[in-house]
């Protein structure tokens, strides 16, 4: 069994980008697991990560190479909610 590691000299950039481009292809994409098929599940955030959402995704993309020129990357990074004031 491959184990897959971002620092791995036998993981070649060519490998990494073709993981982030399935990665990103499948952003508000219906899931496999039938009780998470809306597209709603990504964004609803949990920690920690049970389900890949949003924040996983995009966490996983950045540290892939991948920057918010990309436009599924726009397209997600506008559908995350605005972070919201804490009064104390």
């Amino acid at each position: 069994m491959q184990r897959l590691s971002l620092s791995s000299g036998a993981t070649s950039w060519a490998k990494r980008r073709t993981r982030g481009v399935l990665l990103a292809s499948r952003l508000f994409a219906a899931d496999t697991y039938p009780d998470r098929r809306a597209p709603g599940y990504w964004t609803t955030f949990s920690y920690p990560f049970w389900f890949t959402d949003l924040l996983s995704a995009l966490d996983s993309l950045s540290r892939l190479g991948f920057s918010s020129a990309d436009g599924r990357i726009q397209q997600a990074l506008g559908a995350c909610p605005a972070p919201s004031r804490i009064q104390l």
